[in-house]
């Protein structure tokens, strides 16, 4: 991916990062009501649902931006596959992002004690809801990477002039964003981000960062680890 030039105004970043703020705040500030919340009882199938719209509508605004400023999603995923052996290699490399950042993930894990992610309330249960959950992972690892790893990682390098500093600044973002989940985990979730955001530089597209965000997601939530 190039990162000389902005793919998108800078009211629309501005935007973006306003809104990154809202959900983290919002989050945060209901951190321990969603740790109380039960790990079962309910249906998950239509919060799973809204989940989903949402993602989307993350990636439609995105799309607005950058249509608004002459550019398109396909810079960020690099088109579709052109051979079978493409898609392989980014199911490889797929696999080594997966591998590095779950290692991280362990590593700090231990590093800052143990602690309760308060995602109890989102994990499925039953069959259906699983099924769904595969679903609301790839379509969060998707759209999560376009915003993430595509649009905003471009943002911030194209602003400051460093790749470093864009790979840090998203994986921070990002980290943030997971404010509900607490304090520890929102370390965690940034530095899955920095690992995805180096491999989304390393590729030159987002494809490899969006197959090990959906695997880590779908893994994490039918296996619990």
């Amino acid at each position: 991916m190039m990162a000389q030039s902005l793919i998108a105004s800078r009211r629309h970043l501005v935007i973006v990062l306003l809104i990154i703020t809202t959900i983290t705040l919002l989050g945060m500030a209901q951190t321990e009501s969603l740790g109380r919340m039960p790990a079962d009882g309910s249906s998950h199938v239509i919060p799973y649902l809204v989940l989903i719209g949402l993602q989307l509508l993350w990636v439609r605004y995105i799309h607005i931006g950058m249509h608004a400023h002459g550019h398109s999603l396909a810079e960020l995923t690099d088109g579709r596959w052109l051979s079978p052996r493409a898609a392989i290699v980014d199911v490889g490399y797929a696999a080594l992002g997966f591998a590095v950042a779950r290692s991280i993930a362990a590593f700090l894990e231990v590093a800052m004690g143990n602690y309760h992610a308060n995602t109890a309330f989102l994990l499925p249960h039953g069959v259906v809801e699983s099924l769904l959950w595969v679903l609301v992972s790839v379509t969060a690892g998707i759209c999560e990477e376009i915003v993430y790893r595509g649009y905003l990682q471009r943002q911030l390098t194209a602003l400051s002039g460093s790749v470093a500093v864009g790979i840090v600044l998203q994986a921070i973002a990002f980290g943030v964003s997971h404010g509900y989940q607490g304090i520890q985990p929102m370390a965690v979730a940034g530095a899955y981000g920095l690992v995805l955001g180096i491999l989304a530089r390393w590729r030159g597209n987002i494809r490899a960062s969006a197959l090990a965000h959906a695997a880590t997601d779908i893994v994490g939530g039918l296996t619990r680890f």
